[in-house]
């Protein structure tokens, strides 16, 4: 059996050792994110990050003609917040959680450097948590945890949205009217796509669409279901929105609970750190016997580089739980305080194929509920016109069907959607 002996010297050491290797840890840890945005190093405290904005026109031949159009730059500021961590911890119960049962087999320990890898997964963690709050960080002086370390994406959103620099007269942002669901998730989607700037999804750049795990599987359902198939492409398990094949979806953990979801560039999706400055550090101190304290100080921050239309679309949500992807039935469990809500219903068939006329019908897993529908594309509510299965719904031109479900002493279904185009 081999001996493992961590003493504090061999810690610090190893963090003086490989202190640039980790305070890259953090970093690497974040790439299920960070491959989908752009690392800015060397940023301690704030940069500016600027576009050029304005026109310039070349007409006929001239004399006396100038352009007055305005050049102007817009600067936005990327904020690096200086953070720090202090963990009293026991080496040996770390090196367990690393090596688990493989810590008795004393010969696979013989060339591992194990106070670098008690180090590396310690500082690996700090990366996790920055990670999982990229987008919903509040800064918070007096905080103690990442989540209040920094602003995050959603955070920004919501202070540009209230400030007025992300506005639907802006052409930057695009307010949902329903929950998007697996019966309306892939008109919805292409009607928030067709709304962004021809300069943002036409370019032949790649466009990423954030998302929670959530909407991208109601996608995919409401895709398969309408044509039978799920619309990748050619690289392995890359869904692309219908119509917009540079639209990549970028479903994300920590997006679950988010607000927002976001259409722009990786380049316009700015994460900062610094890496290089003394201020950074990772130590390993004596705090007792058999209890070490590690201490990491980093920089970390994000920002968009511009809101304007030409790299941004922010879509707002209708409300958080329409990223929860759950489909509530009936029934009133006791001692809930909140009534149950009715199921979504549902509109077959999934397209039309043939014929001069068609006949939809609608169904809810609710018992004893209404539907109520349109067919003009305006939102149904209890008022509109109620389904009935004797005398469905007959369509001679193309139409967008939406229905909605009720029942007294429950709460009314989502809106579900289903666009029909009479073949020529």
């Amino acid at each position: 059996m081999g001996i493992i002996n961590i003493t504090p010297e061999a810690l610090s050491l190893s963090g003086a050792k490989y202190r640039k290797d980790l305070l890259m840890m953090p970093v690497h840890a974040m790439q299920e994110t960070l491959q989908y945005m752009t690392l800015r190093r060397g940023i301690r405290y704030s940069e500016t990050v600027g576009e050029l904005t304005g026109d310039i026109d070349m007409g006929p031949y001239s004399e006396t003609r100038v352009d007055n159009e305005k050049m102007d730059i817009k600067g936005r500021t990327l904020y690096t917040f200086f953070g720090s961590v202090v963990k009293k911890f026991s080496p040996n119960s770390v090196v367990k959680s690393i090596y688990d049962s493989a810590i008795t087999k004393g010969e696979e320990l013989k060339n591992v450097d194990i106070a670098r890898a008690v180090m590396s997964l310690l500082t690996a963690k700090i990366g996790h948590n920055l990670q999982t709050h990229i987008w919903d960080a509040v800064r918070n002086d007096s905080g103690s945890t990442s989540e209040d370390l920094f602003n995050g994406f959603d955070t920004i959103t919501a202070t540009e949205i209230s400030g007025g620099g992300i506005a639907t007269n802006k052409h930057n942002l695009f307010e949902f009217e329903e929950a998007i669901t697996a019966n309306n998730a892939v008109d919805i989607i292409k009607a928030f796509c067709e709304a962004a700037s021809e300069f943002l999804v036409d370019s032949g750049q790649r466009v990423n669409l954030y998302c929670s795990h959530a909407i991208y599987r109601n996608y995919l359902k409401d895709y398969q279901a309408t044509v039978g198939a799920i619309p990748y492409n050619t690289e392995y398990r890359k869904a692309v929105v219908e119509g917009f094949e540079n639209v990549h979806f970028v479903p994300l953990y920590n997006k679950a609970n988010s607000q927002f979801i976001h259409l722009s560039p990786a380049s316009n999706m700015l994460v900062g750190v610094n890496q290089e400055g003394e201020e950074e550090n990772i130590i390993v101190k004596d705090y007792a016997p058999f209890v070490l304290t590690y201490i990491a100080t980093m920089f970390f921050g994000v920002q968009f580089e511009s809101i304007n239309p030409e790299r941004l679309l922010v879509g707002k949500l209708v409300a958080a739980s329409s990223n929860s992807g759950s489909e509530n039935t009936g029934g009133s469990g006791s001692g809930n305080t909140t009534p149950s809500k009715v199921a979504t219903p549902t509109i077959s068939p999934a397209s039309w194929t043939e014929g001069d006329t068609l006949t939809v019908e609608l169904a809810c897993d609710t018992d004893g509920a209404t539907i109520h529908y349109t067919t003009n594309g305006d939102a149904p509510t209890a008022e509109s016109s109620a389904y009935n299965s004797t005398n469905k719904i007959t369509l001679s031109d193309s139409a967008t069907v939406k229905a909605i479900a009720v029942k007294a002493n429950m709460t009314n279904s989502d809106v579900a959607t289903k666009s029909y185009t009479k073949p020529a």
